[in-house]
């Protein structure tokens, strides 16, 4: 049985905490969590909540996420958002559990986020669209070097260094997605690559930013 939220009010609009947006992403995540420390301390009305879980698993990562979610009081009637950050790696294997981990996310109300093969092609899309198809994470994190030189997993600065590229990189990720929906690959599978979604959830966290919920 899917379970949902019991929606939270924060009192009236004067007393309003800032909108939470919630994040789970693979392993030890720190590129996720330092590129998004950096992302809501541009944008003053959020705030950020990573689910302590290193699942990479996409199944566990979407019930964890779901069951950080109603433990933490979500409410998305204070404009809280939650994200599940997968990178598909190119992987059959993985389609399944994808397919899962979406039904999870329609039942207890988050996005799943894609990208493939890995998360930090967005990166890359700050600098280019690029069609070429990486058979692996190592292979996108060579190049990455060549438009930031010194990056690191564990560099605290990557948004500070990309974000005035940010237009950029939500138009290149946007070519990314048409040009394989062109070519005709399944949406959400091993195939669909490259590919990153995360260009959908800074245009929903700056659209909440800008409202001020």
């Amino acid at each position: 049985m899917s379970r949902r939220f019991k929606q939270k009010t924060r009192g009236n609009a004067s007393k309003r905490k800032r909108s939470t947006v919630f994040i789970a992403a693979e392993g030890h995540n720190r590129t996720e969590r330092n590129y998004f420390k950096g992302f809501i301390a541009r944008h003053k009305n959020l705030a950020l909540r990573m689910v302590p879980d290193s699942s990479t698993d996409p199944v566990r990562m979407a019930e964890s996420l779901g069951d950080f979610m109603e433990e933490s009081g979500f409410s998305s009637q204070d404009g809280d958002l939650a994200f599940c950050l997968i990178d598909h790696d190119c992987n059959h294997v993985k389609d399944d559990q994808i397919r899962q981990a979406l039904k999870i996310a329609q039942d207890r109300g988050f996005h799943i986020i894609l990208s493939n093969p890995c998360f930090e092609l967005w990166f890359l899309c700050h600098f280019t669209s690029t069609p070429k198809n990486y058979a692996s994470s190592k292979e996108v994190l060579k190049d990455i070097i060549h438009y930031l030189p010194g990056y690191g997993k564990s560099d605290e600065d990557l948004f500070m260094r990309t974000e005035n590229l940010l237009p950029e990189a939500i138009e290149n990720a946007k070519k990314l997605e048409k040009r394989c929906l062109e070519i005709g690959y399944t949406i959400h599978g091993h195939e669909f690559s490259p590919s990153t979604e995360v260009y959908r959830m800074t245009e929903l966290m700056m659209a909440v930013n800008s409202r001020g919920i």
